[in-house]
């Protein structure tokens, strides 16, 4: 039977991959995802035995012990013996060994030194918080929402999750910037409303905002009162007009949608009240016109049941199903 099992360089290969999708999402490298290699396993035992070292010295005695293990070692009179190296591999693919040493090294520097984690600043649960930025700009964020700030010199840098209206302090010499899921967000002084839910999206209240979608150079400007965000293929939608009651009203506790998908305003519910609501396909396409008051959730959840034509069984404390009822 021929041997599919994968190569070294191809493990590391995957290895570096699956770090630098932990990377770009903000996530630490003791990710319980990395914890089935090997050469993780071997660093994070390494990094706790030198806890108590320098980084920098840490670093250079990784270093001296990696090379030491990949040069020849002197050869006793009896028996002879081979070469040890830090990684067997097939003599075949020589370069292979140079590539495991440079992810050995990358993969310590990572983890001696350490790149800067993003740092929860502020985080809503049942509530709207307001959180006051060290450069006087004020964020509020919706319920069951979190605000990070991501490594900047300038400290007008951070990363959403979930949704939250941003009054910005201008200041010509370093441009605000947030980061929502895909959407990157750039501004100097203005008011505006980012979401990370259903498609990541933001609105303008007042000045002037510019959008990017990582990894892209598209970009969207936006006057007061328009709108955009990412579509469903991952491009940036142009800016169109938005009333601001339905981009905001969630301030008042209260959601209003004019034509909307039965499956958004079922997200805009997930998120204000942090549950998950299995609705049936058949329903999620149904178009929807109304205001819903956000207050409680069992009677929100009510409300919008008679609405669909149904109700929403409850399964667990944050999990919902909706059943339609029974044509007579």
């Amino acid at each position: 039977m021929a041997d599919h099992a994968p190569s070294d360089d191809e493990r590391n290969r995957r290895l570096a991959r699956r770090i630098g999708v932990l990377r770009d999402q903000g996530r630490s490298l003791d990710d319980a995802a990395l914890s089935d290699d090997e050469v993780v396993r071997a660093l994070r035992a390494y990094r706790a035995e030198q806890a108590v070292s320098p980084s920098s010295a840490r670093s250079e005695r990784l270093w001296a012990a990696i090379e030491a293990e990949t040069q020849p070692a002197a050869a006793p009179a009896e028996p002879e013996r081979t070469p040890a190296t830090l990684f067997a591999l097939p003599s075949a693919w020589p370069w292979a060994v140079a590539a495991s040493l440079v992810l050995a090294g990358v993969l310590a520097w990572l983890f001696l030194t350490g790149a800067p984690e993003p740092v929860q600043v502020a985080a809503a649960d049942a509530a709207i918080e307001t959180y006051t930025a060290p450069d006087g700009s004020t964020i509020r964020l919706r319920p069951h929402s979190q605000l990070y700030r991501l490594p900047a010199e300038d400290e007008r840098r951070y990363r959403l999750t979930g949704e939250a209206l941003f009054a910005v302090t201008p200041r010509a010499e370093a441009p605000f910037i947030v980061e929502a899921g895909a959407l990157r967000v750039r501004v100097l002084g203005t008011t505006f409303n980012v979401r990370t839910w259903g498609r990541p999206s933001v609105f303008l209240q007042e000045g002037a905002v510019q959008l990017a979608r990582a990894g892209a150079d598209e970009t969207v400007q936006l006057a007061p009162g328009q709108e955009s965000g990412l579509t469903a293929d991952e491009t940036l939608a142009p800016p169109t007009a938005s009333d601001s009651a339905e981009a905001l009203d969630w301030l008042n506790d209260e959601m209003t949608f004019t034509a909307r998908s039965a499956a958004s305003v079922v997200e805009e519910i997930e998120q204000h009240f942090g549950v998950a609501i299995d609705l049936p396909e058949a329903v999620r396409g149904e178009t929807l016109s109304g205001r819903i008051v956000l207050a409680e959730r069992q009677q929100s959840l009510a409300d919008l049941g008679m609405v669909l034509g149904g109700r929403f069984q409850r399964i667990d404390e944050q999990t919902y199903r909706f059943i339609a009822e029974e044509a007579p």
